[in-house]
């Protein structure tokens, strides 16, 4: 690896990734907008416990998931006069009544709040990912200038 076209590509992965890291520090994971709106419209329900199912660990699986001990359950909640079914997997035994929070429009969509924060938007992928692509495209650009040798 050739020293100087190192420190060039890194100065210039600083350059620019300090400033874009600084610009996008206010940006939220698209998941807790929905929820904070969902919450200040009063898009927000209360579902209780249908069904729970208790899933054993599969330990021949290969997905770490599910070798985790999990439950399987099944809500139930209405909006309007009309009922809607939620499930999801926790990984302890579900509460008799939790809060759901829903999009504008899509009473069927309704999530648990915690799971709509977690929801990561490409702005958190691409704030990791533009400092190595400027270092990437500088230092392969690098020899093609004359610094430096392939």
């Amino acid at each position: 690896m050739d020293q100087i076209r190192f420190f060039f590509s890194a100065l210039a992965a600083i350059v620019v990734g300090i400033p874009f890291a600084i610009a996008t520090r206010a940006v939220h994971p698209a998941g807790e907008e929905l929820a904070e709106e969902a919450m200040r419209h009063g898009r927000v329900v209360s579902a209780t416990l249908v069904k729970s199912a208790f899933l054993p660990p599969d330990m021949s699986s290969q997905y770490s998931q599910q070798r985790q001990v999990r439950w399987l359950c099944q809500y139930r909640y209405s909006i309007a006069g009309k009922d809607y079914t939620y499930r999801c997997t926790l990984g302890q035994q579900g509460p008799d009544q939790i809060e759901l929070c829903y999009p504008a429009g899509k009473p069927d969509k309704a999530m648990l709040s915690n799971s709509m924060k977690r929801k990561r938007g490409g702005a958190y992928v691409m704030r990791a990912l533009a400092p190595v692509i400027v270092w990437v495209i500088v230092y392969w650009t690098l020899p093609l200038v004359g610094i430096g040798s392939w």
